[in-house]
């Protein structure tokens, strides 16, 4: 029920501030920051799958294993993201996760019973908490996948400037590693943000495109390398690594005014191959990892939804343009985090 409800209230946001920022379309949808190398935060998440994942040993919790065995909490470390580029609106539930495992090299001779305690901060004020009451153990080969849940956030909204940051501490009787910024171990928070927003499609010729804009700046060349940035043609999905030399095309796009900040937004275009497709029936996906990753949501854009550029000409005069207030159709293999339990 708790799953139904979440994903019932995030569809009625979509549907009712979607077109609201004029020629810009959104509204809230869950996102995923990954915890990255030298301490970052961000929802990028790396398009080469071959990325290896940062493995990090935190300080040892277990404090004597020489008659009974005692613990004391530990920190594992903070991430902090980049500011924000614009004022954004902010819905829990927030999930928090994690991939780890013991540490062959630190075995204590206890069995682990691990638990962590989590914080969302936004400037360093926490808006978010989590804390286990469950102790877990990981007997797999490979990392296990842990996850903790708060309904409780005690903000609404964060304004342009913002920085975000996870806290994590743990208790345990076993030395144990963490896994993260990599596409198998997206380690991070999930929330709800209307953190992108999309602007003017695009069809010229053999070209289809669109743009976007974003409250955290990333890099969109790894979305596409990865697949997680493309497009459906007629339903049926494309694969970026099939298109010729130079497209996907990656480029400035048009400038927007959203929550009174200016910002430009990216622009990504791709060509067509086949030349009896019906370009009108384009539906472009944007995320930010995997689509069945869990992690990483997926938002479909109808092209035929969208606003025109200035210098797109659809060959089909205009038979597509978008009724306000319904341009996204949302796709939902990840929604299911609102009712995931720790693990």
């Amino acid at each position: 029920m708790r799953q139904a409800g979440w994903l019932f209230a995030l569809c009625v946001l979509v549907a009712f501030t979607a077109g609201v920022q004029g020629e810009l379309q959104g509204g809230i949808n869950p996102i995923h920051l990954n915890m990255k190398e030298g301490d970052g935060l961000s929802p990028e998440t790396w398009g080469d799958v071959t990325h290896e994942s940062i493995q990090k040993k935190p300080p040892r919790s277990v404090t004597d294993w020489t008659v009974g065995c005692t613990k004391e909490w530990k920190t594992v470390g903070t991430w902090t993201g980049d500011r924000t580029q614009f004022d954004i609106s902010l819905v829990g539930p927030v999930e928090f996760n994690l991939w780890w495992e013991v540490d062959e090299n630190g075995d204590t001779g206890c069995s682990t019973r691990l638990q962590f305690r989590w914080w969302l901060e936004i400037d360093g004020e926490d808006i978010a908490y989590f804390k286990d009451s469950d102790e877990y153990e990981c007997n797999s080969s490979d990392p296990c996948g842990w996850s903790g849940q708060t309904s409780n956030i005690n903000v609404s909204s964060a304004p342009k400037g913002t920085t975000f940051s996870v806290s994590i501490e743990y208790w345990a009787f076993d030395d144990i590693v963490i896994y993260y910024d990599n596409i198998s171990y997206p380690s991070g928070a999930m929330f709800g943000a209307d953190a992108v927003y999309f602007g003017n499609g695009v069809q010229q010729g053999s070209t289809v495109g669109f743009e976007y804009v974003e409250a955290w700046t990333t890099e969109p060349r790894e979305s596409l390398e990865g697949n997680y940035l493309t497009f459906m043609l007629e339903d049926v999905p494309q694969d970026n690594a099939q298109q010729p030399s130079g497209y996907p095309l990656i480029k400035k796009g048009e400038g927007y005014e959203l929550n009174n900040t200016k910002i430009e937004a990216t622009m990504v275009t791709w060509y067509i191959n086949d030349k009896y497709a019906n370009a009108a029936d384009s539906t472009f996906m944007f995320a930010y990892g995997k689509h069945d990753s869990g992690y990483a949501p997926v938002i479909a854009i109808q092209l035929a939804d969208l606003p025109r550029a200035p210098s797109s000409s659809d060959s089909e005069g205009d038979g597509f343009l978008g009724l306000p207030g319904f341009p996204l159709l949302l796709a939902v293999p990840a929604l299911a985090f609102a009712a995931r339990r720790r693990h």
